[in-house]
C-alpha cells in the first residue's frame, strides 16, 4: 500500500489553487490508498456544506464549510474519477479566522474517532490539540490510521510528552496494525522524538527502516512555530506497528519530487504486510 502525510498549511499559501492542484494531481499519479493532512483549514463564517459526499462523519462531527481544504481536495480527485472517503476533526481556531484540523483520506470507508489530548480542550485555544483515528482497509487489511498535529517539546510531563502519552492510551484500545502520521513538531535525534520512539507505542520510523529512501528534512527555513530555525529538519513522519515492511520511503512536495505546496513537504511510504 501507498500511503502519504502532509502539513497543507492550506489557504495560507501563495498561488493556493494551483498548489492544490499539484496535491490533486500527486494523488492521482501515485495513487495513495491512504492520506493524512494536517492545517486542514476551513474559514469560519463560510456556510455550511449539507451532506457532504463521501465524508465519514464523527459522533460530534464539526459542520463541513464551504472551502474545507480537504473537502476540496476529494471533490477535485472524484471529478477525475478517484473516489476517496475522508474524515474531518477540528482542533482550533487559526489565526482568529480558520477552523483548523486533521483530515484522514482513504479509499475504502473510515470508522473514524477523535480526541482531544492536550491539556486545552477548548477550540478557542492554539494549545488545543485533537488527533484524528481512523478504522480502514488496504491491500485488505484492516489497520488504524492516525492524523497527527502536536505541540512542541516541553517536559516529560507537559506539552508533547503529555500528548503522546494521552495517544499512547487511544492507540492501546485498537487491536490491529497501525500507522501514525504527521506533524510531530519533535526532530529526529530530539528528546521528544526518542520519547516516541521508545515508548509503549511499539511503533517503527519508517524512514530508518526503509529499503529505499529520497530524501529526509521536512522543513528547512524558520515556518511558524519553527522562526528560529535555520536548518534542515524532519519534524513530519510516518509511523507504523512492525509488522509492516516498508519497501520506500521519501519526501514529496519537496521541489524535487513535485513542486512545494506548503511550508513543510510531504511524507510518502510504500510498506507491504
Amino acid at each position: 500500500m501507498k500511503v502519504l502525510t502532509l502539513n497543507t498549511h492550506s489557504w495560507l499559501e501563495d498561488n493556493q489553487e494551483e498548489k492544490m492542484d499539484v496535491i490533486v494531481a500527486c494523488i492521482l499519479k501515485t495513487d495513495y490508498d491512504i492520506i493524512a493532512l494536517q492545517e486542514v483549514n476551513q474559514l469560519s463564517e463560510n456556510d455550511v456544506i449539507d451532506a457532504p459526499k463521501n465524508l465519514c462523519p464523527l459522533l460530534d462531527q464539526t459542520p463541513i464549510k464551504e472551502g474545507n481544504f480537504a473537502y476540496e481536495i476529494v471533490e477535485k480527485l472524484r471529478a477525475h474519477g478517484a473516489t476517496y472517503y475522508w474524515s474531518y476533526a477540528m482542533s482550533h481556531i487559526g489565526y482568529d479566522i480558520y477552523e483548523e484540523g486533521s483530515a484522514l483520506l482513504s479509499k475504502t470507508p473510515i470508522d473514524p474517532y477523535a480526541v482531544f489530548v492536550s491539556i486545552e480542550e477548548s477550540p478557542d485555544n492554539y494549545k488545543s490539540r485533537k488527533i484524528l483515528f481512523g478504522k480502514t482497509t488496504a491491500d485488505d487489511i484492516e489497520l488504524l490510521a492516525v492524523s497527527c498535529h502536536y505541540s512542541w517539546w516541553i517536559t516529560q510531563s507537559e506539552g508533547f510528552s503529555y500528548e503522546w502519552n494521552n495517544t499512547i492510551n487511544t492507540l492501546s484500545h485498537y487491536d490491529m496494525p497501525k500507522l501514525v502520521m504527521g506533524d510531530f513538531n519533535n526532530p529526529e535525534g530530539t528528546e521528544g522524538y526518542a520519547f516516541v520512539i521508545n515508548s509503549e507505542a511499539n511503533i517503527q520510523d519508517t524512514y530508518t527502516v526503509a529499503t529505499k529512501r529520497t530524501g529526509s528534512h521536512t522543513i528547512e527555513k524558520n515556518i511558524a512555530g519553527w522562526e528560529d530555525n535555520d536548518g534542515k529538519l524532519r519534524i513530519d513522519f510516518i509511523f507504523s506497528t512492525p509488522e509492516f515492511k516498508v519497501l520506500r520511503h521519501g519526501t514529496v512536495f519537496d521541489g524535487k519530487t513535485e513542486a512545494i505546496v506548503s511550508d513543510h513537504f510531504g511524507v510518502e511510504a510504500e510498506i507491504v504486510r
